[in-house]
């Protein structure tokens, strides 16, 4: 399989996402966010289409340059398992992608913050 590093580099991102065991962060371009590892760093990315159902989740892998030394999409890996469009690799990639964006805009602490207010006690009236 040509694409069983790829496979394996979105799982585990997945996963360790999951944990919260990475710090993606936000990047300049729209729907992008990007995590750096010791020489190399991934961004993944939310190509959204004009037509309902055809968004493309694209990660990248980048070199301590900033050059792109590896990329592929959810459309690449769904086709070479044989699932249309839209098939189990996007649902994994975009679950990837609404995390990276959750971890990097603080949308934990900021859930927090207002569970806290809403759920203390004394909330005067």
């Amino acid at each position: 399989m040509a694409l069983s590093k790829p496979k394996r580099l979105v799982k585990a991102l997945f996963e360790k996402t999951q944990r919260s065991g990475i710090d993606w962060q936000e990047s300049v371009s729209k729907n992008t966010f990007q995590v750096s590892f010791k020489d190399y760093s991934v961004q993944i990315v939310l190509k959204e289409a004009a037509m309902e159902g055809s968004d493309v989740i694209t990660v990248s892998v980048l070199d301590e340059e900033g050059v792109v030394v590896d990329r592929f999409d959810d459309e690449e890996l769904d086709n070479e398992d044989g699932h249309p469009v839209g098939g189990p690799w996007f649902r994994m990639m975009s679950e990837l992608h609404n995390l990276a964006l959750r971890h990097a805009r603080g949308a934990d602490k900021a859930l927090n913050a207002i569970l806290g207010e809403i759920e203390e006690d004394d909330i005067p009236f």
